[in-house]
């Protein structure tokens, strides 16, 4: 899903810095947190940290940072954090690219 997605983002024109864990995130920030104005991120990864740990650490560094979160997983697996699927910057696994444009468009031209 990952390839996809970076697939069809860097041919609509996104620049984007791929990750597969988010100690990789972590290393990518700190060279290029200048450039980055969003994180899509899978809420659950390898490691110790989850999507939503990941983000809130980069908004240390940068509040303004736009999120767009997603998963396959239900809200059992979610547990604490299911709330946010009901949220309009998180995308349910399986989803067309039509609504993965959508979602990072609207994420990146909220104010």
């Amino acid at each position: 899903m990952r390839s996809l997605a970076r697939t069809l983002l860097t041919r609509r024109g996104y620049r984007i810095y791929e990750a597969e864990s988010p100690e990789q995130a972590l290393k990518i920030w700190g060279q290029h947190q200048p450039e980055i104005a969003l994180l899509f991120t899978d809420m659950i990864m390898p490691g110790r940290m989850n999507g939503l740990d990941l983000s809130r650490r980069l908004r240390l560094d940068k509040p303004g940072l736009k999120v767009v979160y997603t998963s396959g997983y239900n809200d059992e697996i979610l547990r604490e954090n299911s709330a946010l699927r009901h949220a309009a910057n998180f995308l349910q696994k399986p989803y067309s690219a039509e609504v993965l444009l959508k979602a990072i468009r609207a994420e990146l031209d909220k104010s």
